[in-house]
């Protein structure tokens, strides 16, 4: 996870939920994130962010770009960049509980 440097992840236990879903709000409606859009990967994915060794070369941009995630965008796509919309000042704590709002379908 460290390669890909996120800054919130969310456990689920569907692959790929969150290109679906539109916002995440804290269960007690402390805070309130909107997902804006596909965040395109990188090159710094390729490496270790302990050694600064590329220890597979193109990987993992090769299978993000294989697996086509966002079929209507061109690249290696994974996760959702998200603002926050409700809850200024709030603090987000490891194992917080969160309620996905999906895109209709």
């Amino acid at each position: 996870m460290n390669r890909f440097r996120p800054n919130i992840v969310v456990e689920s236990n569907e692959a790929w939920a969150e290109d679906r879903w539109v916002t995440l709000n804290e269960q007690n409606g402390a805070f309130q994130l909107a997902l804006r859009k596909p965040c395109k990967r990188c090159k710094i994915t390729t490496i270790d962010q302990h050694t600064a060794v590329v220890p597979v070369p193109a990987e993992p941009l090769k299978t993000l770009v294989e697996l086509n995630t966002q079929p209507s965008l061109k690249g290696a796509y994974f996760g959702q960049n998200a603002t926050l919309t409700a809850g200024v000042g709030s603090v987000i704590r490891v194992g917080d509980r969160l309620l996905a709002a999906s895109r209709g379908v």
